[in-house]
Formats: C-alpha cells, structure tokens, sequence
C-alpha cells in the first residue's frame, strides 16, 4: 500500500490531496466497459483499450482479471505490438489492479471511493 493510501485512510489529506488520489487510484468496482476504456486511456494504455471493451471487460470483471486473463484479452485482440510490448503493458495494468483491489477492498470503509 502506498503512502497516501495510508493518509486517506486515516484522513490525512488535504481536500485537493484527496481529490488527486481519487483521480489516480479510483474504485472500479461497478464500472461499464466505457469506463475502463477510459481508465486504460488515462494511465497509458489507450492503445489497448479496444481489446478491452470488445471483450465487454466492466470494472468488476477487469478487478478480478489475473495476469494471465489480462494477457487473454490482450492476445485474442493483437494486433501490431510485439510480444515484449504485450508483457510490459500487462505487467504495467497488473501492477495498476492491485492498487484497485485494496481500494475496491477498502471502499467499505471510504465515501471517498465512490464520490
């Protein structure tokens, strides 16, 4: 867990500091597709985004995507990438989904999450 995880938790955050750790760590539990094609779109992974959504990935399928569903999708859509490309950009949206697990896990406790 990162540190501003730890200060939201504790509500530790200014409110412009808890509005920048929505923005860069949000809940996608209960997403639509679209909304995660957005989210792809918004850490750099646009490219990607459409293999997604033809797949129909929402917030709560994507969360519980392993490493090697991720790697599924993205080889069922390739398209030009190399495979080494391929990897680092499911290592990189791995690395991404466990920071959205625990907050996903946390948001019982955090009206931030959904706000």
């Amino acid at each position: 867990m990162e540190i501003s995880e730890l200060r939201l938790r504790h509500s530790l955050l200014s409110p412009s500091e808890r509005k920048a750790h929505r923005r860069a760590h949000p809940c996608i539990d209960g997403w639509p597709a679209k909304d995660v094609r957005k989210f792809l779109e918004g850490v750099g992974l646009g490219r990607y985004a459409s293999y997604f959504l033809a797949s129909n990935t929402d917030g709560d399928r994507l969360l519980g995507m392993t490493e090697d569903d991720l790697r599924g999708v993205m080889l069922e859509h390739r398209d030009k990438e190399s495979l080494e490309e391929m990897e680092a950009a499911v290592d990189y949206l791995a690395a991404q989904l466990i920071v959205l697990r625990e907050r996903s896990t946390a948001s019982a406790g955090l009206e931030e999450c959904h706000a």
